[in-house]
């Protein structure tokens, strides 16, 4: 009898410690909405099935955005629909998207998917830059003429038809979802997981981040992220706290950008002045827990001062952000020291 409870013991306390196993880092990179893509999955289950799907999730989603690609795969998106206009039959996930993109998030003023025309002209001039030599990127000898360029604005005269999965645009209509689109499918991804009850992190890049789980590496099990000093690229200005179940989203000029007469002229584009966003604001990272809304949120509060940027944080409950303005002082919303280790 004592030998079998010995044996039960032995056994009960290697199941404890089987179960107490940490589970396993599981990463892959995946390169698509012209970044870099990092997912990484907790668990001692080979989730090769898991990453497979994720590719074909990311790629899906990146065609039927690309404005610049005709698509493939016996898929038709953004690049077929702001080439013919007229009813245009599109992939519904597309249609599921345009819904999210069109609603008002009370930034409408900044974000605005009929920038697609803007981004047209501005665009060879961003192809130039170089991160790896920052130096060529004052070789543009002029700027694009914008006086010309009729922008239609109002969203509400998208015609989407659900029942045939049609979208018709007018004529001064040209689509670019760049500012929604990766927070959008960070929630896709984000659904799909989590029907799996996994635990992850999902890294869209330039500082798009969303966990469920944190660092287990850490007692706080922090997952510390450092936000890029734009003055000096090689260092950090500040470390982040992010908590399980929130997202981090970065903006700002020192991502994709020229110069040119000594201004820099960034990719986030203004669709009422037709041109780079003119700001205090060097970068600002934003938290909250819906990726697809702090996409949104971190691209129209760039384009604000620095003042109204967080004036609106401020009035928002669960949103906090931490800005590096052009003189090079940091300020941060009411409640945002809670997020910061440096």
């Amino acid at each position: 009898m004592r030998k079998l409870l010995n044996t039960l013991i032995l056994f009960m306390g290697l199941l404890l410690l089987s179960s107490c196993k940490a589970s396993k880092a599981q990463v892959r990179d995946y390169t698509y909405f012209d970044t870099m893509i990092r997912i990484t999955i907790y668990s001692n289950v080979d989730q090769k099935e898991t990453f497979n799907k994720t590719n074909e999730i990311l790629r899906d989603y990146h065609i039927i955005t690309n404005r610049y690609e005709e698509e493939t795969n016996n898929l038709k998106g953004i690049y077929s629909l702001n080439k013919n206009k007229t009813n245009v039959k599109v992939d519904k996930r597309l249609i599921e998207l345009l819904k999210d993109s069109i609603k008002n998030y009370g930034v409408s003023e900044y974000f605005n998917i009929l920038i697609g025309s803007v981004s047209d002209l501005w665009h060879p001039y961003f192809e130039s830059y170089n991160e790896a030599d920052e130096t060529n990127n004052e070789k543009n000898t002029s700027l694009p003429d914008a006086s010309s360029l009729i922008v239609e604005k109002d969203t509400s005269k998208i015609v989407i038809d659900e029942s045939n999965e049609t979208i018709t645009l007018t004529d001064n209509m040209s689509i670019d979802l760049g500012g929604i689109v990766k927070g959008y499918v960070s929630k896709i991804l984000i659904d799909y997981y989590e029907s799996l009850n996994l635990k992850y992190i999902i890294d869209m890049g330039q500082s798009n981040i969303y966990t469920n789980y944190g660092n287990p590496k850490r007692k706080d099990n922090g997952y510390y992220v450092g936000l890029i000093n734009p003055s000096d690229k090689k260092n950090v200005y500040s470390i982040i706290n992010l908590k399980p179940g929130y997202s981090i989203v970065t903006s700002g000029d020192y991502q994709r950008y020229f110069t040119y007469s000594n201004r820099i002229y960034s990719h986030i584009l203004d669709i009422n002045t037709k041109e780079s966003a003119v700001t205090d604001i060097r970068s600002i990272s934003i938290i909250l827990k819906d990726p697809m809304i702090g996409d949104i949120y971190s691209t129209s509060l760039f384009m604000m001062s620095s003042v109204k940027a967080i004036e609106f944080v401020n009035s928002h409950d669960d949103l906090e952000c931490i800005i590096y303005k052009n003189n090079g002082e940091i300020v941060k919303s009411s409640k945002m020291n809670q997020y910061i280790i440096k």
